[in-house]
């Protein structure tokens, strides 16, 4: 979310787990893909780090956010170990009614 906040798509890339990387040519079609689709975790303008939730072999994070628009939302990501340390394998957004 920081790289995001600093339009530094190839440190975004990074936290990216392999099977993601291995879907976009370059960090910049990753970093527009997300752009375009998740606006609120790219241009997010409150981040709240809450609970984890383990499951075998990966971790859900829950990150809620206010996006660009003002709306609310609850990210889920889905945090795999990868050589010891953690990447991002995917996020789900569900916005949420009212505020956080």
């Amino acid at each position: 979310l920081k790289a995001f906040s600093r339009d530094d798509d190839e440190k975004a890339f990074s936290f990216a787990s392999p099977a993601i990387q291995r879907g976009f040519e370059s960090p910049q079609a990753f970093g527009d893909m997300v752009r375009e689709r998740y606006p609120a975790v790219y241009s997010a303008k409150t981040v709240r780090f809450r609970e984890q939730v383990p499951h075998e072999g990966f971790v859900v994070q829950r990150v809620q956010l206010r996006g660009p628009n003002g709306l609310y939302w609850d990210a889920y990501y889905r945090m795999e170990r990868q050589d010891g340390g953690w990447c991002i394998g995917g996020v789900v957004l569900e916005q949420v009614a009212g505020g956080i």
